[in-house]
């Protein structure tokens, strides 16, 4: 009953949500296969960089997204499901 309640939700309120996950799924499994135990950084907004001359800093605000997000969230469909 949870997953077709998920699947409902998903269905209902997220409908790109299904797309996304698989994307990011596939693009998690790709990095992983070559730089095993990486995990995917987004930042927020351009670096920031001071200087003063010889020594350039660059400040980051970087985000931890989910690599696989409907498993991280503790909802895990059936290959046969369609969403």
């Amino acid at each position: 009953m949870l997953q077709s309640y998920a699947k409902f939700v998903s269905q209902i309120f997220f409908p790109e949500l299904n797309a996304a996950a698989e994307f990011y799924k596939r693009l998690t499994q790709e990095v992983e296969q070559k730089k095993p135990g990486s995990r995917m950084l987004f930042a927020r907004d351009e670096p920031k960089t001071s200087g003063d001359g010889s020594k350039t800093q660059i400040q980051l605000e970087l985000e931890l997204p989910p690599n696989d997000v409907l498993s991280e969230l503790g909802i895990c469909l059936p290959k046969n499901v369609q969403m």
